[in-house]
């Protein structure tokens, strides 16, 4: 006959390994959702030195006001 742990130390040592397991498992999804996040934060800002290269080009070095879409000319260097 095989040496066995009580049913209620098999249920806690099944319950503390599967607590352990998800909590691995869900920072591995957040590593996954952070670097997914980090590669469209990298796409937008690429969309946005774009739009402003265009305005840039056509309008010269400008400030913008994004609520009335007013412009001023701007002091900084870019």
């Amino acid at each position: 006959m095989a040496n066995k742990i009580t049913k209620k130390e098999l249920s806690e040592v099944k319950e503390v390994s599967n607590n352990f397991n998800n909590t691995l498992y869900q920072l591995g999804h957040m590593r996954l959702v952070e670097n997914e996040l980090l590669i469209k934060a990298a796409q937008e800002r690429s969309v946005v030195e774009n739009v402003k290269k265009k305005l840039q080009d056509k309008y010269g070095n400008i400030d913008v006001d994004l609520k009335t879409g007013e412009y001023s000319e701007s002091n900084k260097e870019d």
